[in-house]
């Protein structure tokens, strides 16, 4: 069983709750894999990770702390994995908040940027064109040396990065949102993941 560690976002109502878009589920039985659900807690035994996943996705939803989110236990719990993936050689892939979240582990800086929030628009992906949705407020301009920028909105928005060193790609749109998986983000987790 290719099972993939996927973190989960904060909804803060009457009480703090881990939670999941049910659509990661579908989009992930597409790719051949199967989430195993990451608490946000201290308390999480990492080494789980290492005997038991073939990689960890930082899904989306919440801002970062850093631009006024309210998730502080959700930064600290994905940040402790950026650290402990690279050295058990874990693949990572972040997904919106969770390119952001990578981006400025590495030292990147978060701006805020406009219309990039319940749209779709065109990148450049793989000397090619497509669309993708769009979710986020916060994106990056430029990225440190140690990634490799992959795509562009047409606004010069940074859409999707990968570590030169590291097992880490992030991409700002949403692949579990899509009405029906694109081969193409299909293709792009299997790879990461080496299915």
């Amino acid at each position: 069983m290719n099972l993939v560690g996927l973190t989960l976002r904060v909804d803060v109502q009457k009480e703090r709750r881990d939670c999941i878009d049910q659509r990661w589920y579908s989009f992930l039985n597409q790719c051949g894999m199967k989430p195993f659900l990451i608490p946000n807690t201290p308390h999480f035994n990492l080494d789980f990770i290492k005997y038991h996943l073939k990689g960890v996705i930082l899904s989306g939803g919440n801002d970062l702390i850093e631009v006024g989110g309210d998730a502080p236990e959700r930064d600290d719990m994905e940040q402790s994995l950026l650290k402990y993936c690279p050295e058990h050689h874990i693949p990572v892939l972040g997904v919106c908040r969770g390119m952001q979240l990578g981006g400025v582990f590495y030292r990147g800086k978060l701006e805020k940027i406009p219309n990039h929030t319940g749209t779709r628009h065109s990148i450049s992906w793989q000397n090619a064109k497509r669309e993708v949705n769009s979710y986020h407020n916060y994106g990056f301009l430029r990225v440190p040396d140690c990634f490799e920028i992959l795509a562009k909105a047409e606004d010069n928005i940074i859409e999707s990065i990968h570590h030169k060193s590291e097992s880490f790609l992030g991409i700002m749109w949403h692949p579990e949102r899509e009405v029906k998986p694109d081969p193409l983000d299909v293709q792009l987790f299997k790879g990461h993941f080496h299915l």
